[in-house]
């Protein structure tokens, strides 16, 4: 069954809002690197030894016509700190794009991406996606990490994830994708759709990370 593998908190400035979730939380984002081509770059906090909260905003250093790829459009877009999609872990891209396909779901994939890391190495992975259908963002994409070290376990830890909820006005339909696919939660109905994730810090405190910015 594939599991959740991180949650992307889209920012306008990642400098800041590194500074901003270490005061929600106290946790410290570490920075990750950057996604040559993509336009973008991220710092992370792990959520336990395979799960963690990927801050991703665009890179200043990288040309706006990087950022063609629709998560970087999509960060480029966001006007405050936003929940904008999820990954979840699958090590069969192919027999996941398969499973897709003979649903009539669409999918694109694998594709290769990477990033390089402060170290200086090269931390490399391949994609699937199933964009193309009504359900956008709040349909996840999935993550096949290979050979690479998972990024969590070199990230600062201390936060626990306590409840990730997916809400749609077509929950029904949204289910029927995730069986298929086999993907957790179950989605809940909700007129406006949210992607809504609740964490404990470290204080004992919740912050809840939402896809309806405020």
């Amino acid at each position: 069954m594939p599991i959740l593998d991180h949650l992307l908190w889209a920012v306008p400035d990642l400098d800041q809002a590194i500074d901003h979730f270490e005061q929600l939380t106290v946790v410290r984002p570490a920075f990750g690197g950057e996604h040559p081509g993509r336009g973008t770059r991220n710092a992370l906090v792990s959520l336990g030894p395979r799960q963690y909260i990927e801050l991703i905003g665009p890179d200043p250093a990288q040309p706006d016509s990087t950022r063609e790829s629709g998560v970087a459009r999509a960060v480029a877009d966001v006007r405050a700190p936003t929940l904008i999609t999820f990954a979840v872990a699958h090590n069969d891209l192919e027999g996941l794009g398969a499973a897709a396909t003979a649903r009539d779901w669409p999918f694109q994939g694998p594709v290769p991406g990477s990033r390089q890391q402060p170290d200086g190495s090269l931390l490399r992975w391949r994609l699937g996606h199933t964009a193309g259908t009504r359900f956008g963002r709040y349909a996840p994409f999935y993550i096949d990490w290979q050979d690479s070290p998972h990024p969590a376990a070199r990230a600062p830890g201390g936060l626990e994830l306590v409840d990730f909820e997916v809400r749609h006005p077509d929950a029904d339909g949204l289910a029927a994708l995730f069986s298929d696919l086999g993907v957790e939660p179950r989605p809940q109905h909700q007129a406006t759709p949210e992607l809504r994730a609740t964490l404990r810090t470290p204080r004992g405190t919740t912050v809840v990370l939402s896809s309806q910015a405020t």
